[in-house]
């Protein structure tokens, strides 16, 4: 089944066209989820960007949309819904509003003929190219548009400290291994308002297979003053 997994903030701008391409596209089911705001100030805006999604998904049937009603913080809200989400449907697709379908037929034909289960990221460069994924092993999990099937939903808590230090050097080498972990200790620690490094966590431990497209069908949009982390496009950025 083709599942559809949509996380949104405070950019109505966006979430219109990030989720309005992906809405080309037929889905079985869809869940949103529409964070709180973090000040008064906020509300407004955060209001408009629930009122876009209800907008854009009101004549499809399988819609579920959540809205906090207070702010749950990037890795809080993002690893509730993406655990509820795989619970639930055990397979699907994430975006988060920042990111566009840049060929939306490039993804229809993909998803109908994936069937492997793992990680897979959209985050291919190439116009277009002869294979349509490839095999990746290096302990990275892409998340700007990724696909999960896999046995187990992602849990976010409860991961043995001891075992994904040993899964990420053995996977990214010790400086790697070491830079990576820098990262998920003090996401643990609540230093960093994320989710993607306990995310990696979780498939390092279960060595969850990574595939990555090799043709460009996503692109970030959202590199601005408005984005949580990711405000400016970083040096490895490769689309």
């Amino acid at each position: 089944m083709n599942n559809l997994l949509f996380i949104a903030f405070n950019r109505p701008d966006l979430t219109r066209t990030s989720l309005g391409a992906l809405l080309e596209l037929e889905w079985d089911n869809i869940a949103v989820y529409v964070d709180g705001p973090r000040t008064e100030s906020e509300k407004g805006i955060v209001k408009k960007t629930a009122t876009v999604i209800r907008e854009l998904t009101r004549e499809l049937n399988h819609v579920h949309i959540t809205e906090r009603l207070t702010n749950w913080g990037c890795r809080r809200n993002v690893a509730n819904a993406v655990n509820q989400f795989f619970s639930t449907y055990g397979a699907g697709w994430v975006f988060e509003d920042d990111i566009k379908i840049f060929d939306p037929n490039a993804l229809k034909d993909l998803r109908a003929n994936w069937t492997k289960q793992g990680h897979l990221a959209l985050y291919g460069n190439q116009p277009t190219s002869p294979e349509v994924t490839e095999t990746t092993n290096n302990g990275h999990y892409p998340i700007w548009g990724w696909y999960l099937s896999f046995a187990r939903a992602p849990q976010f808590n409860g991961l043995s400290i001891f075992r994904v230090f040993q899964r990420s050097i053995s996977t990214r080498g010790i400086i790697g291994g070491l830079r990576f972990m820098w990262v998920y200790i003090k996401t643990l620690l609540g230093i960093l308002d994320t989710w993607d490094s306990i995310y990696t966590a979780w498939c390092l431990c279960n060595k969850v297979k990574c595939y990555t497209a090799t043709q460009k069908i996503i692109e970030n949009i959202g590199f601005d003053e408005r984005a949580t982390h990711t405000k400016k496009i970083p040096k490895d950025y490769p689309l």
